[in-house]
């Protein structure tokens, strides 16, 4: 079961870079290979209100997702929605950079801005509305065109 609700004092960024596990991109100067992938990433924003989806979820399904998201933190947050509360997950310090370095060191990959953007336009109009509004901007240079490493992983 899923709801929709907001969370005041947050807006997502693109700053969370996890090692490279076999994505690259042809480009006409051969294989760019970056040393990191960036994914979604939370911070707190006084101006922003943060809209997402509640999972209602059983305690070992909890686990699981700890599990899932190892670079980041479960917080407990304030919410309005279905519930009071609910659990944000927040990238591990470690974990964070610089999203204007080169993407021969870190880029998002054009498969997972696909996935996000299908997922948030199933919620409708006024939901792209609320994410856009509550989240940055990839900047076009940062984009990996991504292919897989079929050494690395199986298809």
């Amino acid at each position: 079961e899923r709801s929709i609700c907001f969370v005041p004092g947050w807006r997502r960024c693109w700053n969370t870079a996890m090692p490279n596990e076999g994505f690259y991109e042809e480009t006409p100067e051969g294989r760019l290979t970056p040393e990191r992938i960036t994914y979604l990433n939370v911070q707190p924003s006084s101006e922003t209100k943060l809209n997402g989806i509640v999972y209602f979820v059983t305690p070992e399904e909890l686990k699981l997702l700890d599990t899932r998201e190892y670079g980041y933190q479960r917080l407990l947050v304030d919410c309005d929605g279905p519930v009071a509360k609910a659990h944000l997950y927040v990238s591990d310090p470690e974990w964070i950079c610089e999203v204007s370095k080169p993407r021969s060191w870190v880029a998002v990959r054009k498969t997972y801005l696909d996935a996000v953007a299908e997922g948030v336009d199933s919620l409708g109009p006024e939901f792209r509305a609320g994410y856009e509004a509550s989240t940055d901007v990839v900047d076009a240079d940062s984009i990996l065109y991504d292919r897989i490493d079929d050494d690395v992983f199986e298809i």
